[in-house]
């Protein structure tokens, strides 16, 4: 990287860094949630087939 880029990076990390500490920002480690769970990923499988297939009779119809 060029030096101007280098300098200009070093400005934006300070500046968010300042306002992270502005902002009480938390970055302590918590164990995530599992979001998707079997259930989850199921119901979005049957929605997306069922879209498909609502969208196949609308575009092309039977002749």
């Amino acid at each position: 990287m060029p030096l101007n880029q280098r300098s200009s990076m070093g400005a934006i990390k300070f500046c968010l860094g300042i306002l992270l500490l502005f902002c009480n920002a938390d970055f302590s480690y918590r164990k995530p949630r599992r979001v998707f769970t079997t259930g989850f990923v199921c119901f979005c499988m049957v929605v997306a087939v069922t879209e498909l297939l609502i969208l196949t009779m609308i575009y092309y119809p039977p002749r």
